[in-house]
């Protein structure tokens, strides 16, 4: 990275829900681009990333439910000629507002882990529901 370049703090979610099926994961679909992606967004000044992982993924995916305090994974890509760094945690999903901000805007849908990570294009989330997968992937 070249000195200068600005940092944007971001934070994102994996929901995921637990059933006869095992672990589901919601994905939604990126605004631009359609891919199937999950929550994220600007850490604003003053709020954390625990409380930034929550609202975006209510406001994006329509999501009643509780982060999980623990960091899965973190990335970086780069982005507004800057570099964003992104902390991912776990977010149980207790369940899924009819309406909510983006309904129009995007998808959403669940899937078995392993389609999860298929459905995604991008490496950096391929590894993120990897991590995961090894953390929660398991029956409780």
């Amino acid at each position: 990275m070249s000195q200068g370049k600005t940092i944007y703090h971001q934070a994102a979610a994996v929901p995921f829900k637990r059933d006869k099926k095992g672990v589901q994961v919601l994905l939604i679909t990126s605004r631009k681009t359609g891919r199937w992606i999950i929550p994220k967004g600007l850490i604003e000044p003053g709020d954390t990333a625990l409380f930034t992982a929550m609202k975006e993924s209510t406001e994006e995916a329509g999501i009643n439910g509780e982060i999980i305090p623990t960091v899965i994974s973190r990335y970086s890509y780069p982005k507004w000629e800057g570099l964003c760094q992104v902390v991912v945690y776990p977010l149980k999903v207790f369940s899924l507002l009819k309406h909510y901000e983006e309904e129009n805007e995007r998808k959403r849908h669940w899937f078995s882990l392993d389609e999860a990570i298929r459905a995604v294009e991008k490496d950096d989330l391929k590894h993120v529901l990897k991590a995961f997968k090894q953390h929660y992937g398991q029956a409780e």
